[in-house]
């Protein structure tokens, strides 16, 4: 009885979980870079590419937020971790480093900007910007992103897989204590 009692509790505290959370696997490529002051510096890296994973609530603002988010490969060193901004309002997320702030390129550092719209959803880019030491202006290139939603475990489903584990165990205990005749 103690068990059923225990399972049910598990159930009614994950049932009233939020299900805003996402986890997304982004891949992307950016290309025909251009010195974004006009200043005449040549790219020196074109095309970069890269990968990443974020994993966020969409109910909730997030400002240089470093948890959440792993880099899986980048073209380009960087000089401090990888962050990124997110408005719940408007769905629009700010990847980049966490130098400055994520929303902040910092010329003259390997760092980067990144912005996509309508991130839970249907993403969408247009550039990403990359600064180099030694030289003080922003590089400007074309974005091409691809996204993959991967599956973020609910609460729910965790209470449910720890109450079978409980209902075997308890199973398993109440099968032993059966009395064997000779």
């Amino acid at each position: 009885m103690k068990i059923l009692h225990g399972i049910t509790g598990m159930a009614v505290l994950a049932g009233s979980a939020d299900a805003t959370i996402v986890k997304r696997q982004f891949d992307f490529t950016a290309s025909n870079f251009v010195d974004a002051l006009n200043a005449g510096n040549t790219p020196p890296v074109d095309p970069v590419t890269g990968s990443f994973i974020i994993k966020w609530d969409t109910s909730k603002n997030s400002t240089d937020q470093t948890a959440g988010i792993s880099l899986n490969s980048f073209d380009l060193p960087l000089d401090s971790p990888l962050s990124f901004d997110y408005d719940s309002a408007s769905d629009f997320m700010l990847i980049g480093g966490s130098a400055n702030g994520t929303s902040t390129l910092m010329p003259m550092h390997t760092d980067f900007v990144m912005y996509i719209w309508w991130a839970s959803g249907n993403p969408f880019t247009w550039r990403l910007y990359y600064g180099v030491p030694g030289i003080d202006t922003a590089f400007a290139g074309d974005l091409t992103l691809t996204s993959t939603t991967l599956p973020v475990p609910e609460p729910a489903t965790w209470a449910m897989m720890l109450g079978g584990f409980g209902a075997v165990g308890g199973m398993m205990r109440y099968r032993r204590r059966s009395v064997a005749f000779a």
